[in-house]
């Protein structure tokens, strides 16, 4: 997986501003995939992985997300997490293949 290293935070603003002018309903968002669709093809799914000393932009990043909707974030959040495992585990080649999640994953020593 390529990891962006100057990861341009002013393109996640942009598609964020877009997200925030929707209408706002009481249902069930649909303009979430198309959001996390967006975020995906920018590569601004693509955060530093975890371990590699860049936590802090990690962390702005999610930050930032959440501060625009949090069930944005949420989805976001476990994708950017999902995307951390598979790099980990060797199956980044899959990366491109859909939007993923995970939540409250433990290795197996846990």
């Amino acid at each position: 997986m390529s990891i962006i290293q100057d990861f341009d935070l002013g393109s996640l603003d942009t598609l964020l501003r877009s997200f925030t002018q929707r209408p706002q309903a009481l249902h069930l968002d649909t303009q979430l995939p198309p959001i996390l669709q967006s975020l995906q093809q920018d590569h601004l799914d693509l955060l530093p992985l975890p371990g590699q000393g860049h936590t802090l932009q990690r962390w702005q990043t999610l930050a930032r997300v959440a501060g625009c909707d949090l069930s944005l974030a949420k989805l976001y959040e476990g994708h950017t997490d999902a995307l951390a495992i598979l790099s980990e585990c060797g199956a980044s080649h899959r990366v491109g293949q859909g939007i993923w999640g995970v939540w409250a994953a433990e290795p197996p020593d846990a």
